[in-house]
């Protein structure tokens, strides 16, 4: 492997959940980006990392359930 390959190879996968996270793709649309470019299951690690970081933007995403919430017209 390169090093534009592998530089490539982290650029995809970062972005890509970067616009995850941003609301600019989705899921699958993020990880279609990234597989046109490479395959993270050839790579050690990175199905892990990108399976990790998916899971803690999904977590952030979710707005928190409260019965304590102030509804909008008090903000």
């Amino acid at each position: 492997m390169s090093v534009s390959q592998a530089y490539n190879y982290r650029v995809s996968a970062f972005y890509s959940r970067y616009a995850i996270e941003s609301g600019r793709w989705s899921v699958v649309e993020a990880d279609r980006f990234m597989h046109s470019i490479w395959t993270p299951t050839e790579h050690a690690g990175w199905p892990e990392w990108l399976e990790q970081v998916t899971a803690c933007i999904a977590d952030s995403l979710v707005p928190p359930a409260s019965t304590d919430a102030v509804p909008h017209d008090k903000l």
